[in-house]
């Protein structure tokens, strides 16, 4: 079989395009797919947000980020917003657990009454869901600003 010579791209055309897709999460999975020179940056971007919506997820979360200790740095905003029936326990245990675990965490929002019509919960953010009261907090956790 012959092999072809694919010219290669600078890695900032790479990066560019990536960052044009920071919105599109099928479309950054499928980058991260395409070659390992696409999967950092788009890692960057599919795990800059992450959504929790039941507590089982959040023990699931916690043994992926033991298992995988570089995605830590890559999480910046973590988003609770349990279905109307699984939301024991999540909006007091997530800030506990988690605190510690995310070192570069700039942003939680906490979200109330989400649709339950989305029984999918894949960590992912970029979802197109339905919130009826939504409480974010930004900043420094030291001095957090409500928004």
């Amino acid at each position: 079989m012959a092999r072809f010579d694919v010219p290669q791209l600078p890695i900032e055309v790479n990066e560019s395009i990536i960052d044009q897709l920071w919105y599109d999460i099928p479309s950054l999975n499928a980058c991260s797919r395409v070659c390992t020179a696409w999967l950092p940056r788009s890692r960057i971007h599919l795990f800059r947000t992450i959504t929790l919506r039941r507590l089982s997820s959040l023990a699931a979360f916690c043994r992926f980020l033991d298992r995988n200790p570089t995605f830590p740095s890559l999480i910046h905003t973590v988003v609770l917003c349990p279905t109307r029936v699984a939301h024991q326990g999540l909006y007091e245990t997530a800030p506990v657990v988690l605190l510690g675990r995310l070192p570069h965490i700039t942003q939680w929002t906490l979200k109330s009454d989400c649709d339950d019509h989305s029984d999918s919960d894949d960590g992912g953010g970029g979802g197109n869901d339905n919130y009826s009261d939504t409480t974010t907090i930004q900043g420094s956790l030291r001095k957090p600003v409500l928004a």
